[in-house]
């Protein structure tokens, strides 16, 4: 793999790479994958009123012809976004972890150990910058 500016990484393109089973989510399917590729938010990086913080977020980004899917794997947490191109992806990604934050939040009297230890993860990793 080869890195270039802003923190990307080459992306490796192949007509032959096929998905066929992943554990979660749209890309369990048959599509061929057209290119997978890791990027790295930084630090700061801001999608409406969510600001990635604590050193910021490693995802894995998986293109088909029709969709582009953005992953990440934190200590146990698996989350994703999608959309028809790749900085859409990014942003409903960002998005959903905002959310997950706020969701548990909004129960923490009531979690679990592992749903606490996300809930530790995300507030060190993702803050809602007020308006």
């Amino acid at each position: 793999m080869q890195t270039v500016a802003m923190g990307w990484i080459e992306p490796i393109r192949s007509p032959d790479i096929r998905v066929t089973a992943i554990s979660f989510g749209p890309i369990a399917t048959d599509r061929v994958v057209r290119a997978v590729y890791a990027i790295w938010l930084p630090e700061g990086y801001q999608v409406d009123r969510w600001r990635l913080t604590g050193g910021g977020l490693a995802t894995e980004v998986h293109e088909t012809s029709d969709t582009v899917t953005a992953i990440t794997w934190l200590e146990g947490v698996e989350e994703y976004g999608i959309g028809p191109q790749k900085d859409k992806a990014i942003r409903d990604l960002i998005i959903s972890l905002g959310e997950y934050r706020e969701s548990l939040e909004e129960r923490e009297e009531q979690l679990g150990p592992t749903a606490l230890s996300h809930l530790a993860l995300l507030r060190r990793l993702i803050q809602r910058d007020r308006a």
